[in-house]
């Protein structure tokens, strides 16, 4: 047992340093922007919580190899007006349409016990930035696993 306490901190403990990594501080804005658009992008930035939301996605992709994040559309649907983390445990993958795509994901705080009202799974659907009809949608991608079409693994979980 107290070996496989090592062997899991010590793998705690590089999931957490790589996605700090990939996060990094802070983001920076380029100074060549224009001063509007250098406001608009600070603003943005400020208000959506943006490298809270960049680290927390780092730490779901090193983890489980695929991040969620639910992006929402400004009422006249012309730009972004938010973004929030979702964390992957709680997402679920719909069904490909005749296209072969996934255009709705469901979202339960508490998969075992789906079933009941306060945990029943809730559609969302897939981020498109053609078809703003749903001001909120969800991105959910991640590492490339070779055979899987709509689900994503690891990088350290190796010969798939």
């Amino acid at each position: 047992a107290f070996i496989g306490t090592i062997g899991f901190n010590a793998s705690s403990a590089i999931v957490n340093a790589t996605s700090s990594m990939i996060a990094g501080q802070d983001i920076l804005i380029d100074a060549d922007e224009t001063n509007e658009q250098y406001i608009f992008l600070k603003q943005f930035i400020n208000n959506t919580k943006f490298h809270e939301v960049f680290t927390k996605c780092a730490f779901d992709l090193k983890l489980q190899g695929s991040f969620a994040i639910n992006v929402i559309w400004s009422k006249d649907r012309t730009s972004i007006a938010g973004m929030h983390h979702i964390p992957v445990e709680k997402l679920r993958v719909g069904k490909m349409n005749d296209k072969g795509e996934i255009d709705t994901f469901w979202i339960s705080n508490d998969w075992n016990n789906y079933r009941k009202k306060e945990h029943r799974p809730q559609p969302i659907p897939a981020f498109n930035m053609n078809d703003r009809t749903h001001p909120s949608q969800l991105l959910y991608t991640g590492s490339y696993s070779p055979n899987l079409n709509s689900m994503f693994l690891p990088d350290y979980i190796a010969g798939y």
